[in-house]
């Protein structure tokens, strides 16, 4: 006798489930895919959290200057180009913070 299993996981990504250019290029309104963004920006209880404690941060003049998040599947330094193409001066500032972190 054998059998079939099928796992469906609906699981958002939650590098794409903030506010900022929700929905937009690079993201999946289907639940099963790799990119799904949630139903909406901040669906998420983590990203809620996050959002809501840099917004915190922010608002007691802590003074963010920047959020990194870390990923197990490639050592990689991955710049938002296209997201900060009118932003040259960020561009730069982030490829040189990538060039120190690799030495």
């Amino acid at each position: 006798m054998s059998f079939i299993v099928s796992v469906f996981v609906f699981s958002c990504d939650p590098n794409r489930n903030f506010p900022f250019k929700f929905g937009g290029e690079g993201t999946s309104s289907v639940p099963c895919s790799d990119i799904f963004k949630g139903d909406r920006a901040l669906s998420e209880k983590e990203t809620k959290a996050l959002s809501d404690y840099i917004q915190k941060l922010v608002a007691d003049q802590v003074g963010v200057t920047a959020y990194l998040t870390f990923h197990s599947y490639g050592q990689l330094w991955l710049l938002p180009c296209k997201t900060f193409a009118n932003y040259p001066s960020i561009l730069r500032g982030l490829y040189l913070l990538g060039l120190q972190l690799a030495y």
